[in-house]
């Protein structure tokens, strides 16, 4: 992993555990892959996306499908 992808997956779990304190009903992990997207360069949106939803899914959150 790049340093670029270790920043990404922290920003990742620091939003997974904003989540976590905060229950929203739902989350568009699309919007915020979209937001991501625009600091990290190496990534996709839709890759971001995809990493998003394993860590929501890891810590049973809902999203807006």
């Amino acid at each position: 992993m790049s340093r670029d992808d270790d920043e990404l997956m922290r920003e990742i779990n620091r939003q997974v555990e904003q989540a976590v304190d905060i229950k929203p009903a739902l989350v568009d992990l699309k919007e915020l892959s979209i937001t991501l997207a625009g600091s990290f360069q190496g990534a996709t949106a839709e890759e971001i996306e995809e990493l998003l939803k394993d860590a929501w899914r890891e810590r049973r959150l809902n999203w807006v499908a």
